[in-house]
């Protein structure tokens, strides 16, 4: 948002299913203008020594691929996808 100060509005929202977590945060700047970020997370059950410790990763394998799919289609199903635009490199 260059460099217009921005503030969060809210303390965000988590969302969970299955094991997939996904954060979303209300932005506002200074002008007034509102957005969303998002963080998806994975959480997973580290045993390592003999202790369990609950942990997430941001790298995702097919499966988990196909968990976040499912969250965001339960979470998300009005959001209104984004319009995209094909990058092509400079020549």
């Amino acid at each position: 948002m260059g460099n217009e100060k921005q503030k969060q509005i809210k303390t965000p929202t988590e969302y969970k299913y299955g094991s997939v977590k996904i954060v979303e945060w209300d932005n506002e700047n200074n002008d007034g203008k509102t957005w969303n970020n998002y963080e998806i997370k994975v959480l997973y059950l580290d045993k390592k020594d003999g202790e369990e410790q609950w942990k997430t990763t941001k790298t995702y394998t097919y499966m988990n691929l196909l968990e976040i799919e499912k969250a965001l289609a339960q979470f998300f199903p009005m959001k209104k996808p984004m319009s995209v635009h094909k990058y092509e490199p400079k020549k």
